[in-house]
């Protein structure tokens, strides 16, 4: 809500710390964070050392990004997906090392929110495809990307292959809620029980 009404821009870093590592109740949670772009989890317990590394790394992944966020804070998107994709190219170039998976996927997610701004599901169909072929990178597993490639699926009338998805989710994130009303959408659109 901050982000949404400005009274913070998108540079802030925001820290989730919540109770169990995610197979249990606060999965809901997790993934619904995921999808409002929280920069990081750290599961209870955790020592100051462990919070303190993590502020330092997420502070140092906020000044590599700084122009997408200003970008996107003046609701730039086109610019910022642009950004995107720069960053991208050059993580490529620099024969990604695994520090650079995190921030590649930081990098995505901030593409797949300048998308979903702009409601071009086209294209997030297309950014899930093409993250599927990044080596190394787990970011097409994580639930809030599945969920929006299906939502997209959807939105493009592609019924099946979103249903698909979705129930794929379902089986890994029985507790997402919003998964099942996505799923209740496509078996409407599909006049299925």
């Amino acid at each position: 809500r901050m982000r949404v009404q400005k009274l913070t821009s998108w540079r802030t870093a925001f820290i989730i710390l919540t109770s169990q590592e995610p197979a249990t109740k606060d999965l809901e949670k997790v993934l619904w964070a995921g999808e409002l772009n929280i920069d990081g989890y750290i599961y209870k317990p955790f020592t100051p050392d462990k919070l303190l590394w993590k502020i330092i790394e997420l502070l140092d992944i906020k000044k590599k990004l700084t122009p997408i966020y200003n970008l996107m804070h003046n609701e730039e998107y086109l610019k910022a997906i642009q950004c995107c994709i720069a960053q991208k190219n050059k993580i490529f170039t620099q024969n990604s090392q695994s520090n650079q998976k995190k921030y590649l996927a930081d990098v995505i997610h901030l593409e797949l929110v300048s998308y979903l701004k702009m409601k071009d599901y086209q294209w997030i169909v297309k950014l899930f495809r093409e993250a599927l072929t990044y080596k190394g990178s787990s970011i097409t597993k994580k639930g809030w990307f599945l969920y929006f490639y299906a939502k997209s699926l959807y939105q493009l009338w592609e019924y099946s292959e979103a249903e698909k998805i979705s129930e794929s989710i379902k089986k890994v994130y029985p507790q997402y809620v919003k998964n099942y009303e996505l799923l209740a959408d496509i078996f409407h659109a599909q006049k299925k029980d």
